[in-house]
């Protein structure tokens, strides 16, 4: 039914990059899939109609501190800053469907930090955990985190690390970092956690038509590469481990000189030397244009 309202309201549909717009009208189906409309664009029947067909969505989880508070009206009403001086790093979180128990998730998000952070949301599926950067721990295992956000509340969530940047530029930088991130979540929903520059990877290959991504492949990986994933998966995890001969062996379970032997083939196959680094740039590109999209692990 989503598919429909999407296509019959595409006129005042919101992206999945969400408005702070206080005319958004967040509904969702029984199954808790979420959907926003612009309320400007429709016609009171036709928000009498969504609201006979969806359920409106409860209101976003206020925040809960005086610095929380100060963090929102910075980030998204760009008033203020919530301290004069310092730096700060986000970690963003989409999840596909909205909680029942918003002070339980909480808790658990906030059990993996043993400092103080801040959570703001922004809508009833996503949001931002604060993380100043005086605060002497290192990030929590995101993964981790993930899995046990699944097991104890069965819904699935997304994650992008941000960097340390200075306060100056938070407003700016958050905006940014929230635009990629949903940017990748369209093409890559399957991934859990992203990083900034890795996102911003995806971000820049979105902005490509479809037909100059093809040529592009084309262009570079022969159809016989193409179609041994054996090696090209052995080539994915080599640049997921550093271009680390030896970390990339063992990741696969396999010696080391196996996976050179599937290095020099793969170069035999393209004459792209991945010692060199504009070669590995075009290598890393067309890796992500040739793997199957919502497919990443």
């Amino acid at each position: 039914m989503l598919k429909k309202l999407e296509t019959q309201f595409s006129h005042a549909l919101l992206e999945s990059n969400p408005s702070s717009n206080e005319r958004a009208l967040w509904l969702e189906t029984d199954s808790k899939e979420v959907i926003g409309f612009d309320s400007a664009k429709l016609t009171d029947n036709e928000v009498t109609l969504l609201k006979l067909l969806l359920t409106e969505c409860q209101a976003v989880p206020p925040p809960q501190t005086e610095r929380e508070h100060a963090w929102k009206q910075c980030l998204l009403h760009g008033e203020g800053s919530p301290f004069s001086e310092g730096n700060v790093s986000f970690i963003h979180f989409q999840m596909e469907v909205r909680l029942d128990d918003y002070e339980s998730f909480r808790e658990a998000l906030l059990s993996f930090f043993h400092e103080q952070v801040h959570i703001v949301w922004q809508t009833a599926t996503n949001g931002v955990i604060i993380y100043e950067t005086s605060l002497t721990e290192e990030y929590p295992d995101l993964h981790e985190v993930a899995e046990a956000i699944i097991t104890d509340f069965y819904v699935d969530i997304h994650f992008l690390k941000g960097r340390t940047i200075s306060l100056d530029n938070a407003q700016t930088i958050y905006s940014w970092e929230k635009e990629i991130f949903f940017t990748a979540l369209k093409s890559y929903s399957n991934q859990t956690v992203f990083h900034e520059l890795e996102a911003a990877t995806f971000f820049l290959l979105s902005l490509l038509p479809q037909a100059e991504m093809e040529r592009l492949r084309s262009l570079f990986f022969p159809k016989e590469i193409i179609s041994d994933h054996e090696l090209m998966r052995s080539i994915q995890i080599y640049f997921q481990n550093n271009m680390n001969v030896t970390q990339a062996a063992k990741a696969q379970h396999m010696h080391r000189n196996s996976m050179q032997y599937r290095i020099d083939k793969f170069t035999a196959k393209t004459e792209l030397d991945l010692k060199h680094f504009p070669n590995a740039v075009i290598t890393y590109l067309m890796l992500l244009l040739t793997q199957p999209k919502k497919a990443l692990s």
